[in-house]
């Protein structure tokens, strides 16, 4: 595929997709911080002994070797997302066997409160929201999905929360089915920060590379997850040749480009 991050400094046109309230691109690709491109001001602070900055499909992207490194977004009030929201993102996981944490909205403390989504190990992508009452099943509301994913292989998720009994889980724009746990019937949040490869109370550090991970205070329908996969930079304006040739090579159609040396 031949689609690349936007430049840093290249500025998202809110027209042409949903705005999210969280968009980490990870284009930095150096540093201790990614930017949120939202307009929210959610810095991520790469955080832990060894956080690295690798190359993926799209171009840079963090990887997390699972010791003590996470990504830290400290708490603000628009992250307190009611139903219907969209969390989504892309990883490549490097022990998929394992349980880990990819992405908490309101860190663990003793209760649930806000929004997980964890790689239950051997298993698949697992999504729930806490009620803010303790830490008992009935306390959350959980969904397994089920397909198990394959170290080394990169994986476009997306959860939608629709309401407190209905969410969806997308992996690679293909609803993934699952099955529900837990009786809350409600979202409670706090003023922890949000983190992304670890969530306090455990252990399960991720294990593997982040290229991007987005929320949306609204939920994101079939039809624009299919969107997301194919163009994961929707609100950037992109050259068509560009997304045609993308297009084409996720069909499986070979596109021979034709290099065009200086004079």
């Amino acid at each position: 595929m031949i689609i690349q991050k936007p430049q840093l400094g290249e500025l998202p046109d809110w027209s042409l997709f949903p705005q999210p309230i969280l968009l980490l691109l990870f284009n930095e690709g150096s540093g201790n911080k990614v930017f949120d491109l939202s307009g929210n001001g959610g810095t991520g602070i790469l955080t832990g002994t060894a956080p690295t900055w690798g190359v993926g499909e799209y171009g840079p992207v963090v990887n997390l070797p699972s010791t003590n490194e996470y990504i830290n977004v400290l708490h603000k009030p628009v992250y307190d997302m009611p139903f219907p929201c969209t969390i989504f993102g892309r990883i490549k996981p490097a022990e998929a066997e394992t349980t880990q944490n990819i992405i908490t909205t309101h860190t663990w403390s003793g209760t649930y409160y806000g929004y997980t989504i964890h790689l239950l190990g051997g298993t698949a992508i697992q999504a729930s929201y806490g009620d803010g009452t303790g830490a008992a099943p009935g306390d959350r509301k959980t969904k397994l999905g089920t397909t198990a994913l394959v170290n080394g292989v990169w994986y476009d998720f997306a959860v939608v929360f629709h309401s407190a009994a209905d969410f969806t889980i997308y992996l690679d724009a293909k609803d993934d089915g699952g099955s529900y746990s837990g009786s809350a019937v409600a979202v409670a949040f706090n003023t922890s920060p949000l983190k992304i490869g670890f969530d306090d109370g455990t252990t399960d550090y991720f294990n593997g590379d982040v290229d991007f991970i987005g929320m949306v205070s609204r939920g994101y329908t079939a039809s624009q997850i299919a969107q997301l996969h194919q163009n994961p930079f929707p609100w950037f304006r992109r050259d068509p040749i560009e997304l045609w040739a993308a297009a084409q090579e996720a069909a499986g159609i070979v596109v021979l480009r034709r290099r065009i040396e200086a004079a």
